[in-house]
């Protein structure tokens, strides 16, 4: 009966969401390490920005095991657009980071002048996509808690990776861009 029924077209589509989430995150991943290198054009900055995307992954990874979540095709979908969700404030961090290259500055500085210029609207934006999503935490459909949850946990995640995490590790590890670019 199972054979002759509509469930058994979805298996095969069930499967590749499984398989996949993971796949696509690890070139997710990469394409994020990539870009941003591309946009920065220091590898240090790339590196420290990716290390705070994966932590974000790993944070959304352990609270799956934690909660009990099994990879079905709502966490999968989850598990899919993860990257994508994370790398935004982390990002414009490392962007306005590597924009005060022009002028002379101590690391420290640098860090401090990026979150002056970008922590509001990354504060704002975080804000106003966390409070959409938690009026799905009470729906009686699953998709629409477990997906609430996902974008709840994820943009705090990444919302604390881009405005403490990155920052110190800007200010330590980051490139200390002692000669300006000429214009």
């Amino acid at each position: 009966a199972f054979q002759s029924s509509d469930s058994w077209v979805l298996l095969d589509t069930v499967s590749e969401l499984k398989g996949g989430a993971l796949l696509t995150v690890a070139y997710s991943m990469v394409m994020a390490l990539c870009i941003l290198l591309l946009c920065t054009g220091n590898l240090r900055c790339a590196l420290l920005a990716t290390w705070c995307i994966a932590s974000v992954v790993m944070y959304f990874g352990a609270f799956m095991y934690l909660r009990g979540w099994s990879l079905g095709i709502i966490e999968a979908i989850c598990v899919q657009i993860l990257v994508g969700l994370a790398i935004d404030p982390i990002s414009h961090v490392t962007l306005c980071y590597v924009a005060t290259r022009r002028t002379a500055m101590t690391k420290d500085e640098r860090a401090l002048s990026a979150l002056q210029a970008v922590g509001g609207a990354i504060t704002g934006g975080c804000v106003s996509t966390v409070a959409a999503a938690s009026c799905l935490l009470g729906a009686t459909i699953v998709f629409f808690t477990k997906f609430a949850t996902f974008i709840v946990l994820t943009l705090s995640a990444s919302y604390v990776q881009a405005i403490v995490v990155l920052p110190m590790l800007l200010s330590i590890f980051g490139p200390q861009f002692r000669s300006p670019i000429p214009s």
